[in-house]
């Protein structure tokens, strides 16, 4: 099992049902090949753990969520709607409070210190990522960079590049960052967020850290997303639905369409003789005692 999973990571903790999943101790394990099969296996990896804090325990999110509802702005006005996504599919049946990377995020506009991942311009940036939030998927992506990606769950792929990558509850990848071909002589010596935002469709629920290259201030980065326009369109990974909507021009990719790097040969199976008929007899003891 370990074997055939190297350089994989998986979750690893006691939690059945999704509200309970920010609670307890969990992380990655991360099984390391012994000949690297990526650059990212010869130069090292950063593990990116995402997570979201709900500021409630499971008993009273169970309450609130079967009961009265929720009431974010307060008591005296309308009540959380259950979110969905582009395909109108359920996305939140609880509002989300922080998103976290490693361990740390922002909750109302507080300016909490954030996960600092640093770069190098030439080397770009490796990253194993592993999903460990509740019931939400999280859509990564980097200002200003691009995402190539090689594994997912520890299984090789053909390095396939995107603009974000979208990950499920208990799902890891392994990829790299590099900066777009039009950014790189402004990238030195910058800061650059790192987004993981939920699909929610007219929703701002986000989890954010920072990839800072060497020589940049210590301070928030000032970049912005890509603008995904028709004559430019942006293209994700791992999307759980056909498409986006048309208005935000971007073009899906789901696992199925990522390819195996040395797909193994299926042996031809062998001719099989026609099956045999069975025939069965059923026979029922008697019921009484015989004497």
């Amino acid at each position: 099992m370990l074997r055939s999973l190297v350089g994989s990571e998986m979750c690893i903790r006691d939690r059945h049902h999704g509200v309970q999943r920010p609670y307890g101790i969990f992380g990655a394990l991360v099984v390391k090949p012994k000949q690297p099969r990526h650059v990212c296996e010869e130069v090292g990896s950063e593990t990116m753990v995402l997570s979201v804090w709900q500021h409630l325990s499971s008993e009273s999110l169970y309450v609130l969520r079967d009961g009265p509802g929720f009431y974010p702005d307060g008591p005296d006005k309308a009540p959380w709607v259950w979110s969905r996504d582009a395909s109108g599919k359920l996305v939140g049946e609880i509002p989300m409070a922080s998103g976290l990377i490693n361990g740390r995020g922002r909750w109302n506009h507080n300016r909490m210190n954030l996960t600092v991942f640093h770069a190098d311009l030439e080397l770009g940036k490796c990253f194993r990522v592993v999903g460990t939030q509740e019931g939400k998927a999280l859509r990564l992506s980097v200002d200003g960079h691009s995402l190539t990606v090689f594994a997912s769950d520890g299984y090789p792929i053909d390095p396939l590049e995107v603009d974000s990558l979208i990950v499920l509850p208990g799902e890891t990848f392994d990829l790299s960052v590099h900066p777009d071909p039009t950014s790189t002589r402004t990238t030195a010596n910058k800061s650059f967020w790192v987004r993981a935002d939920t699909l929610e469709v007219g929703l701002n629920h986000s989890a954010l850290a920072i990839l800072r290259y060497p020589h940049a201030p210590e301070a928030d980065p000032v970049s912005s997303p890509r603008a995904c326009t028709s004559l430019h369109r942006c293209t994700a990974l791992n999307c759980p639905f056909p498409s986006f909507h048309p208005t935000q021009f971007t073009d899906c990719f789901s696992i199925g369409d990522t390819r195996d790097p040395a797909p193994a040969a299926i042996p031809a199976t062998a001719a099989q003789p026609p099956p045999t008929s069975v025939s069965y007899t059923h026979l029922t003891l008697p019921t009484k005692r015989i004497v």
